[in-house]
Order: C-alpha cells, then sequence, then structure tokens
C-alpha cells in the first residue's frame, strides 16, 4: 500500500489509520508479540499459583515491579517501531521488522523521555479542571513520531508537535478520541468474554488472552499519532513522496550503521 499524499478530511484521516493499520498489521502485530513474549513469559512465573495477600513476600513485589517495567519498556518500543513501519507505508515500501526495531531501541531514553514529560505536562494540566490537559494532549500529540523521524531531543520534539498541531489540536483531539473509542470497545468485549468463561480459563490464560487483545488493539493508537504527524506535514510543509523517500532511507542508514 502506498499513501496517496493530499489533503484529507477528519474521516478520511480516520480511515487511513485503519487502512495503514490492516495494510500492514502482519508486520505490526509481529513486533508486538517478539517483543511481548519477554513480558508473557515474566507474567506465567507470576501467575503460577493464586496470590495469597497475607503471604506477600519480597519476591513477590519484585515481580511485580519488574512486570511493570518491562511492559513499560516493550510499551515504547514498540510505539517507536511502528514509526518507521507507518513511514513505509506512506512510501510505499516494506521497512524490515529488525530495522523498525533498531531505529526504536536506539531512541529507548528519548522515547521514555518524551513520554514522560507528555504525561506530565497532560496529568498537570488535567488536574486544572480537566480543560487545559486536553489542550496539553492534543498540542503534544504528534511528540513520538517527530523524535523519531526528525532525530529531534525530546523537548525539540515537544515543540515541534506544537508547531504541528497548532490550529489542529480540535482535528488531533477528535482523531484521537474516535480511535480510542474503537480501542476501548474492542477491550471490553474481549473482557466481558474472557470474564463469560472464567470458570474454564487459567490465571495465566486470561491474562495471555488480555494482554493480547490489549496490545494488537493498542496498534491502532500509535499507527493514528504517526498518520496524523505526516498529515500534518503534508498539509503545512507540502510534503512530498521525495521527502518521505529520503526520510526513510535516513532511518534505515541510520539503523545499519
Amino acid at each position: 500500500m502506498q499513501v496517496d499524499l493530499q489533503h484529507r478530511t477528519f474521516g478520511e484521516i480516520v480511515s487511513l489509520v485503519f487502512s495503514v493499520t490492516f495494510a500492514r498489521f502482519g508486520q505490526l502485530v509481529a513486533i508486538a508479540l517478539v517483543l511481548g513474549l519477554p513480558l508473557l513469559f515474566f507474567l506465567s512465573l507470576t501467575t503460577s499459583r493464586p496470590l495469597d495477600p497475607s503471604d506477600v513476600s519480597i519476591g513477590a513485589l519484585l515481580g511485580a515491579v519488574g512486570a511493570w517495567v518491562l511492559s513499560v519498556v516493550v510499551q515504547f518500543v514498540a510505539q517507536g517501531a511502528y514509526v518507521l513501519i507507518v513511514a513505509g507505508a506512506f512510501r510505499g515500501d516494506h521497512p524490515t521488522t529488525w530495522a523498525a526495531l533498531s531505529a526504536a531501541l536506539r531512541r529507548i531514553g528519548s522515547l521514555f523521555a518524551v513520554s514522560s514529560l507528555v504525561g506530565l505536562a497532560v496529568g498537570l494540566g488535567a488536574l486544572a479542571f480537566l480543560i487545559p490537559g486536553l489542550i496539553l494532549f492534543a498540542r503534544y500529540y504528534v511528540a513520538v513520531p517527530a523524535l523519531l523521524v526528525e532525530e529531534l531531543s525530546p523537548a525539540a520534539a515537544m515543540q515541534r508537535s506544537r508547531v504541528l498541531t497548532e490550529d489542529r489540536k480540535a482535528l488531533a483531539f477528535g482523531v484521537a478520541v474516535l480511535v480510542g473509542a474503537f480501542i476501548y470497545l474492542v477491550v471490553m468485549v474481549s473482557a466481558s468474554a474472557i470474564a463469560a468463561y472464567a470458570r474454564d480459563l487459567s490465571v495465566l490464560a486470561a491474562v495471555a488472552i488480555q494482554w493480547l487483545v490489549v496490545s494488537v488493539s493498542g496498534i491502532f493508537g500509535s499507527v493514528a499519532a504517526v498518520v496524523f504527524y505526516f498529515q500534518m506535514r503534508i498539509e503545512k510543509e507540502a510534503y512530498d513522496v521525495d521527502s518521505l523517500a529520503q526520510l526513510v532511507d535516513r532511518i534505515g542508514e541510520r539503523d545499519a550503521e
């Protein structure tokens, strides 16, 4: 699939999110699974027996902390890897899974930093009667794609996102909410199904199924931010296919070093 580089309406942008995701669905899911296997293995160790609240050991607490840290790392690397995959969809080529993972792993520290800074800003804004938090969320919606695509620092990526979403915050928020509603619906339906068959499932099986559903459905949210990033560059900077080709080649060459 090669994305036509043109201006799009709100509905067309949302439709493009799903089109790009399904066009690269196999590779995106493969990335989620490859990164998630260590986490699932770790969870299998911590859920091998029922948890007794009266017998919480240091080992159990460390295991819970370890699972959380690993899940955060997986989330950041996966989100970063999706950037190159979606960039390839805009260009019409197929970056390898390893190239995408390498691009994310090289910037894992910056991914953590920009996500933390954006999360802190949105959280503090939400405390101020919610509305400021929503505005900041939309303002920094494409900070992660900008960080990786343009090789920026966390602070510069946030500033870049602010520029790209200027006068487009309502559009960014609308795309995020609609795609987020789809993800929420999928997760809730799966949770209901798991609850209905809870007696026939082990704890590990229930955790694994729910993790798979959350991971796969979450891909749509990550892709939405990347698609919106490229769409804003097309709209505001007359981004063309040659620019996109140079972009993807530059990232690929950097990862090959």
